[in-house]
């Protein structure tokens, strides 16, 4: 650098937003000559467009169905697992003392945590009342 060139500052100043503007523009420009070169007339096209919107909007309709029903399948299913596993006769080995509620009483089935807990502590009740050889009673 020479001594002329020390004091001096150089700004550069640049627009935000050009790239976005740029797009717009060439949307425009493309809209436009779509119309002027378009090989039907407007209500043509309408016509042809709301034909394909009505098609793929019963094509969507008939897949949600579909998803719908699949889904209604599956529930179903899981609901008689769900029965077999936990809502059927109890047991041989359970306590026929406790009570257990019946469908209508629960509204649903318990969830498998529920059913363990309540296993667990029909186990125990059945333990504690029977004595073991190491407990038998003095008398």
């Amino acid at each position: 650098m020479s001594n002329r060139d020390e004091g001096r500052k150089v700004v550069v100043i640049r627009e935000g937003g050009s790239a976005l503007k740029w797009v717009v523009v060439g949307a425009a420009v493309g809209g436009v000559l779509a119309l002027l070169f378009a090989p039907q007339s407007g209500e043509a096209t309408r016509r042809d467009l709301s034909r394909r919107l009505r098609g793929l909007r019963r094509a969507a309709e008939d897949r949600f169905n579909d998803l719908g029903d699949a889904l209604t399948t599956k529930e179903q299913k899981l609901r008689e697992m769900a029965e077999t596993a936990f809502g059927g006769e109890p047991e041989e080995d359970e306590d026929e003392d406790t009570p257990r509620p019946s469908g209508k009483d629960r509204g649903t089935a318990p969830s498998p945590r529920q059913e363990l807990e309540r296993r667990l502590a029909d186990a125990r009740a059945r333990r504690r009342q029977i004595p073991t050889e190491e407990e038998e009673p003095v008398a």
